[in-house]
């Protein structure tokens, strides 16, 4: 059985807020080596579920939660939309003392077209707000 740690408790947390998290933002909670073997002990134990390169919430992480009194989000079956907001939450992990905002959250309060691809926005302990955009790769030099 996996004893919960602190950062265990804020990977659910993060999980449940963006609803999925990439290999990064793993490696942002746990390190470059141990993440592998911690998150094989969450996916044993049905707090995390993997799927598509991407890892999300499992039955017992939800019980935690609810436990803790926080609202469990819907979780997240799109892989494209997995994708999009592992790229926000990657972001999170990195940055400290920053407030984050999904692309849906930032979209209805910035009144934004919903076609564009926002990911999601930062907003610095000065109150600056950054919009994140998702540039895709198949840009080229003359777009």
């Amino acid at each position: 059985m996996v004893e919960l740690q602190e950062r265990d408790i804020k990977l659910l947390k993060t999980l449940n807020k963006f609803g999925a998290l990439n290999v990064r933002g793993l490696q942002n909670f746990y390190g470059k080596e141990y993440y592998k073997q911690r998150l094989l002990k969450l996916k044993e134990e049905n707090y995390v579920i993997g799927k598509h390169g991407f890892v999300t919430l499992g039955y017992k992480s939800k019980e935690i939660l609810k436990e803790l009194n926080i609202e469990i989000n819907p979780p997240v079956y799109d892989k494209s939309k997995a994708r999009k907001l592992s790229k926000i939450a990657g972001i999170y992990t990195e940055l400290d003392n920053w407030e984050i905002q999904n692309s849906q959250a930032v979209k209805t309060s910035k009144n934004l077209n919903q076609v564009c691809q926002t990911v999601g926005s930062l907003t610095n302990d000065r109150k600056e707000e950054f919009i994140v955009y998702h540039l895709d790769n198949r840009l080229n030099k003359n777009n």
